[in-house]
Order: structure tokens, then sequence, then C-alpha cells
């Protein structure tokens, strides 16, 4: 029974990588990190098909030249890779120190300055942001 979970867990798994790599290569490709061409997708159906031929083809090369045991272990290890460096910068970022914002220049968008008066737009960037670093929202 528990071999059963445990090939249907790793099914479910393998699934959820498989539909989305094609969108990740194609986010990839609109970002410049992968060529060009992956960036395409299908008028009608809006779906990146030339990624898709490429990660089907790719994980068909992989199965066939892999055994079901060796593919299992490179799968539990990539996940448990992934998780330990999910983990590991959720820490890193916990205990990175903090850095101070000039307070001598307001906080402005580029449309505020026509419509706003200049004594509404002298508020110093460290009382728009709280403890958690995170800006405040400030109504006008």
């Amino acid at each position: 029974m528990v071999s059963l979970g445990a090939i249907c867990g790793m099914t479910t798994t393998l699934f959820g990588s498989l539909f989305a790599l094609p969108r990740c290569m194609y986010s990839m490709a609109i970002d410049g990190l992968l060529f060009g061409f992956l960036g395409n997708v299908n008028s009608k159906t809006q779906i990146p098909q030339v990624n898709l031929v490429i990660s089907a083809f790719a994980s068909a090369v992989i199965a066939l030249l892999f055994d079901l045991e060796k593919l299992v272990e490179f799968m539990s290890i990539g996940t448990l890779l992934a998780y330990t460096i999910v983990s590991a910068s959720v820490i890193i970022l916990r205990y990175r120190p903090t850095y101070e914002i000039a307070a001598s220049k307001p906080l402005t968008s580029p449309g505020s300055q026509i419509s706003a008066s200049t004594s509404e737009l002298t508020t110093p960037a460290s009382e728009l942001i709280n403890l958690t670093g995170t800006l405040r929202v400030q109504y006008s």
C-alpha cells in the first residue's frame, strides 16, 4: 500500500513538472533567457507548440535511456534539492541586513507631479516604509 502511494505521488509530481515545462520555457524565452523562437505561441490555441514538442522529445529520450528505478531516484533527488534551495533561501533572506533609504528625496510617480501639489510630495521615504520593509500605501 505504501508503494502504491509512492508511485501515485511520484506520477503526480512528474505530470506537474511536465505540464509546466513548455510554459516555463516560453516565459524564459519572452524574458530573453532562451532563444526567441521558443517565445512563439499558436494564434488559435495559445499553446507554445515548439516548446511542447521539444519537452516531449527530451522526456521521451530520457525515458528510453534510463530505467525506471534511476528515473525515480533522479526525480527524488531533484525534488529534495529544490526544497533544500528554497529553505536555504528563506533563511538567508530572513537574516539579510536591511538597508536604510535616504529620506532626502520624496517618493513620487511621474504623473503625480502634475496633479499633486508640492506639499503632498514632501513625505520622506522612511515614513512610507513599515517595519517589514514593504511600502505602505499613501492616499492623497
